[in-house]
């Protein structure tokens, strides 16, 4: 009887022991000090030596924080814990204690608030996934001031019920300040939350607090309240980095919001053992230093997602030798560039709308000078030059704005003198022009979308549209270059071989379509089909039914094998297309009509509102003028240059094609006639 009761007694000490042991090995996997509205110039003006320490150990991303609404934390915060695009309110930051953890009380308000977004977020997913994936989230810490409450850290961890299994937010983490926002975060007390939270979270979000405060009320000595406080901030994750072990948890700072409207990109820096001192980067960007919002839930859960539609994936690092100072320049550069683009766009339009109206009336008129001749000959030459330079002049960063304008200008202005002394038939001046764009695209998409990526005339990581790959505008450059190109080439020596217009063709739907180098599914559409239209327009005598067909299924097959290669994500992660289709294919066809929805509305909103609406219609304008006025001019340029004058189907049908079939057709319709059209101005005008 007493050997059963010590050995009672024993088990219950060998279990109690266990409990004990396995509440000591528990071990944070995640701590993210979240410092909303805090700036990269702070930073640098500021001696923050232990977040320093962080960023010359870790790794440093800019930070894509778009949202169905304006960029505030009250939607900011809500679209990480979506990670797809929300809109937020007031409501936002409710939060109070409940039981263990905390709790959102408005979240049916916040659903019914985002119902109707095109963007179909689920709210609540962060918190959602985390709980089917046993992660357990603690919230620490507020934004509250004078004039209410602020806990949108709830909204960022949140499950579908409002929920986080951990956590403290109340007024008692705060000290009352003479400061005019009333109250800054009591650290200390923050910190001793966080101990208690480290053996029972697998995850911690700390909100400091302080900066977005003071951004708030925007004091007139700002930047020593924001040098004063940062210090603090500094000085507490000094404390979380001696109470860790960076080898086993992952530390990251992490800036929702940015600090003003004129800086777009907020940014996100991770310090643990699976994160090498350089660039954060994931298969959202597939740029060096950029990563987006959407890339939160997969961090954290240590997974893709392939469910729920997220439009993220885990970040990841590269190894790279950085500086705040290059950080701060790349981030301004990219701000810049964000700025100007509207400008230069317009300014080139203008200038293609100018060039297209007075041909049309010397045209109509039938005014004809010399001096209009060889004004319209340079004019022309650094029109066409244009979309090449634009690529060049973005990769520098200058305060001063005009200088981008005199560098734009010195470009053109040795271009034009070049080409004019160097290539006197106009055809290979054409040729010339073409291939440098071609070229320099292709070496663009091979080698990290330098070029294209965050130019005055390619896509944006501010707007979010796209991030790799190649764009509509661009898209819609080379294929009307391609065929320029080709047709020029070809008139210029007599080429009689149908053979290398398709293998070209060929070459250029991969490179538009594949999911590793262009990502442009209509791209690679109407590529196909610009490159079946030029090849049966030039050699119509060659082609029978059976030849027509045979080569319209090889171009339709092989592009059938691109969107099969980005649905199996075969050497890169699957890209719209190819995500779209797994989703149609798993029975979510309501997602996959929103899309479409989404994309048809976005082309009719373009058609209302952008300018290139004009230049199309200019350019269909410039047409209708020129088979009429003057009789025999067009006629003269097929007898002349026929291969060229059987191109011109290609190009239409390539414009009708990428019109209908692309979310942004009216931009990608106009650029693709860009080339053809402004190459029959100077054939038949100046030539």
């Amino acid at each position: 009887m007493i050997r059963k009761i010590l050995l009672c007694e024993f088990l219950i000490i060998l279990i109690f022991f266990s409990f004990q042991i396995e509440a000591e090995d528990k071990i944070v996997n995640q701590i993210w000090i979240v410092i909303d509205q805090l700036d990269i110039d702070d930073v640098i003006n500021t001696e923050t030596k232990n977040i320093d320490f962080l960023f010359k150990k870790g790794a440093f991303g800019l930070l894509n924080i778009r949202t169905a609404d304006r960029i505030q934390p009250e939607s900011t915060y809500l679209s990480l814990n979506t990670g797809k695009y929300c809109k937020g309110s007031k409501i936002s930051h409710i939060g109070e204690n409940y039981q263990k953890g905390v709790f959102n009380s408005k979240i049916n308000d916040l659903k019914l608030l985002n119902k109707n977004n095109y963007y179909l977020p689920s709210i609540g997913l962060f918190g959602k996934l985390s709980r089917e994936n046993g992660i357990d989230i603690a919230v620490i810490g507020n934004s509250d001031t004078m004039k209410g409450e602020r806990r949108t850290i709830v909204s960022l961890a949140m499950d579908e019920n409002g929920f986080v299994p951990y956590g403290d937010v109340s007024s008692k983490l705060l000290l009352d300040s003479d400061a005019p926002w009333g109250y800054v975060s009591n650290y200390e007390l923050i910190f001793e939350k966080y101990r208690i939270y480290k053996n029972l979270a697998d995850v911690i979000f700390i909100e400091t607090g302080d900066i977005s405060r003071i951004r708030e009320y925007n004091p007139e000595n700002i930047d020593k309240y924001i040098e004063k406080y940062l210090l603090i901030i500094d000085d507490f994750i000094g404390k979380i980095i001696d109470d860790i072990n960076l080898d086993k948890t992952m530390l990251s700072i992490l800036v929702p919001t940015p600090a003003d409207s004129k800086n777009k990109l907020s940014f996100l820096m991770i310090t643990g053992k699976d994160y090498l001192h350089g660039c954060l980067s994931s298969a959202s960007s597939r740029r060096k230093g950029i990563i987006i919002g959407g890339d939160l839930i997969p961090t954290v859960l240590n997974q893709d997602i392939n469910q729920h539609n997220i439009n993220g994936h885990c970040i990841d690092s590269f190894k790279k030798n950085i500086k705040w100072e290059d950080i701060n320049i790349q981030h301004k550069k990219i701000n810049k560039i964000s700025f100007l683009r509207p400008y230069f766009i317009k300014a080139f339009i203008a200038l293609q709308l100018t060039i297209i109206i007075l041909t049309i009336i010397s045209l109509l008129l039938r005014y004809k000078k010399v001096i209009l001749k060889y004004v319209f000959t340079y004019l022309l030459i650094g029109l066409l030059m244009i979309p090449f330079n634009y690529m060049l002049i973005s990769q520098f960063y200058f305060i001063n704005n005009y200088i981008y304008l005199i560098l734009l200008f010195i470009f053109s202005l040795v271009e034009i003198i070049i080409i004019n002394k160097f290539f006197e038939n106009s055809l290979i001046k054409l040729f010339i022009i073409t291939l440098l764009l071609i070229l320099t695209i292709i070496f663009d998409l091979v080698n990290g979308y330098r070029l294209l990526g965050d130019t005055l005339l390619g896509y944006s990581s501010i707007i979010g549209a796209r991030y790799f790959g190649i764009g509509n505008e661009y898209m819609g450059l080379l294929i009307g270059a391609f065929i320029i190109n080709i047709c020029s080439l070809y008139d210029y020596n007599k080429y009689n071989s149908y053979y290398w217009i398709i293998i070209l063709s060929f070459l250029l739907i991969f490179i538009i379509g594949s999911p590793y180098l262009g990502a442009n599914f209509g791209g690679m559409v109407t590529a196909g089909v610009a490159g079946f239209v030029l090849a049966i327009s030039i050699y119509r005598k060659k082609f029978n039914y059976i030849k027509t067909i045979v080569l319209l299924l090889l171009f339709f097959s092989f592009i059938l094998i691109i969107i099969y290669m980005d649905y199996k994500g075969i050497k890169a992660v699957p890209t719209h297309i190819g995500q779209t289709l797994k989703i149609f294919l798993e029975g979510n066809y309501y997602s996959v009509f929103m899309i479409i929805v989404r994309k048809i509305k976005m082309n009719i909103k373009l058609m209302r509102y952008t300018i290139w609406t004009r230049v199309l219609v200019f350019f269909i304008l410039y047409l209708i003028v020129q088979f009429l006025r003057p009789k025999g001019r067009i006629r003269l340029l097929i007898n002349s240059y026929p291969v060229l004058s059987s191109g011109y189907y290609a190009v239409f049908a390539a414009s009708i094609t990428t019109f209908l079939i692309n979310d942004s057709g009216v931009v990608a319709a106009a650029t693709v006639l860009f080339y053809p059209i402004f190459t029959l101005l100077y054939l038949i005008e100046l030539d």
